[in-house]
């Protein structure tokens, strides 16, 4: 296990992106206390069911189940690979996690979240509250993707590595054409 996890990991640095890969090198970690003495043909669908158990007892659902859809994931690349015939995380089901309400500011809570706000991040934080984008899609956001006209913003590269296009108001346009006016070639970052 420990030597296809290392092969997995090498894989794992050139093909996904960098945030992904190093949140998955920590549960990978973990993976590799529990099988690493053992061979990868040999691990049985039980003692992945009893590593599930034994996590649930110190972590939240979803922190399993981000374990064992890594563990999923690199058998199907063994399987690919030629290294396994089959895998034996193919029937432990997920864990059920804790349905949680979905919030949204209310206009008091977005006025005030914006007076605090530096005036360098106000327009940053105005366009993420308008267009529902992640830090992280923002931050790599490049003048090639926005199409003020049709008033939409294309991400090629989402959270679910699918293309996304967001509608843009008139406010998101607006600050966006005052970024453009001032040269911007990206949008600012987050810092």
């Amino acid at each position: 296990f420990y030597d296809f996890a290392k092969e997995y990991m090498a894989w794992a640095k050139t093909n996904k992106k960098p945030s992904t890969y190093l949140r998955e090198l920590s549960t990978m970690r973990n993976l590799n206390e529990e099988f690493e003495a053992k061979n990868i043909q040999e691990i049985t669908t039980w003692q992945i069911e009893k590593y599930k158990a034994k996590r649930k007892e110190e972590l939240k659902p979803a922190s399993v189940n981000r374990a064992l859809a890594l563990l999923k994931h690199m058998y199907s690349k063994a399987i690919e690979w030629g290294k396994v015939k089959e895998s034996p995380v193919k029937k432990v089901k997920l864990l059920k996690g804790e349905v949680k309400r979905m919030r949204f500011l209310m206009p008091e809570e977005i006025q005030r979240l914006l007076s605090k706000c530096a005036d360098r991040l106000r327009p940053i934080v105005t366009v993420l509250l308008h267009t529902g984008m992640r830090k992280g899609e923002l931050e790599g956001l490049l003048w090639e993707q926005v199409n003020l006209e049709q008033g939409i913003i294309t991400l090629t590269d989402t959270k679910n590595h699918e293309r996304a296009d967001i509608p843009i108001n008139e406010t998101v346009k607006a600050i966006l054409r005052t970024m453009d006016k001032n040269g911007c070639r990206r949008y600012p970052k987050l810092t």
